[in-house]
């Protein structure tokens, strides 16, 4: 659980002990994994998954465009 929650968190000083602890319960709570799991059914995982973008669908856009990413975002990394 450390391990997870120090690969979400930016800002390592948010990685608590209490943190953890309070985490790894509520996980190991029954109906845990069945509600997390509930939460991207099909075909709702679809749409999450559409909301990405091939380059060669970005690089039709001919306007000039901003794009915004978080450079050092390990879970939606830029790549």
């Amino acid at each position: 659980m450390a391990e997870l929650i120090d690969f979400f968190a930016y800002d390592k000083k948010f990685t608590t002990e209490e943190l953890i602890t309070v985490r790894h319960v509520a996980s190991q709570e029954p109906g845990f994994h069945e509600a997390f799991s509930s939460m991207f059914p099909h075909p709702r995982q679809s749409s999450t998954d559409n909301l990405s973008f091939p380059d060669e669908e970005i690089k039709k856009i001919k306007h000039k465009t901003l794009l915004v990413h978080g450079r050092e975002d390990k879970v939606v990394p830029v790549d």
